[in-house]
């Protein structure tokens, strides 16, 4: 009598959307692109993830692009974090400042080779959702050593595990993934 289950995590009812009845988010174009899907706030770790990317476009050049998508948070409004976006060696992220509509979701995820949850912290209170979106799309995930959030990870099988704030190490996890598509699909 004292337990109440909340359904927050399952996302099956996306499935449902055909890829005909799936809107296009901000006119992508390319496939098997990483995705950054969520909200953008301090806590996601999203100058780590931008430091890789940087890494990771130097070694595979056009064989790598990567989508930022989801609403900035209010308090979160990083001057430099947006002036990196304008620099040439950022040209390989996209970034979609936007809340995303539940029709929208199953376009951009089942085009996208994998998703990426850089954090810098996390708790049992406010565990993400996208784990559980990504795995729903058969997508398998890089995720940061946090605790909590890499618990729903197993490294290896499901995604990826690296060091929290370690831009190198989650370069060498894109790549990785980025490299190995056969490896990439098993995991989803």
């Amino acid at each position: 009598n004292k337990i109440e289950v909340i359904r927050h995590f399952d996302y099956r009812f996306l499935l449902e959307y055909e890829e005909k009845n799936s809107k296009n988010v901000g006119n992508i174009t390319c496939i098997n692109y990483v995705l950054f899907f969520g909200s953008i706030a301090p806590w996601k770790g999203i100058e780590t993830l931008i430091d890789a990317a940087k890494i990771v476009r130097n070694k595979l050049g056009e064989r790598f692009y990567l989508i930022i998508a989801g609403t900035t948070y209010e308090g979160y409004k990083n001057v430099q974090f947006f002036q990196k976006l304008t620099q040439e060696d950022y040209k390989c992220i996209k970034f979609i400042d936007k809340y995303i509509s539940s029709s929208e979701i199953p376009g951009l995820i089942r085009n996208s080779a994998f998703l990426v949850l850089p954090y810098n912290s996390s708790s049992q209170f406010s565990v993400s959702g996208v784990i559980p979106l990504a795995y729903t799309f058969a997508k398998p995930v890089i995720v940061s050593s946090v605790p909590s959030l890499s618990e729903y990870v197993e490294d290896g099988k499901t995604g990826l595990i690296f060091d929290t704030n370690n831009s190198s190490k989650l370069a060498d996890r894109i790549i990785e993934l980025v490299e190995d598509k056969p490896k990439c699909l098993e995991m989803g």
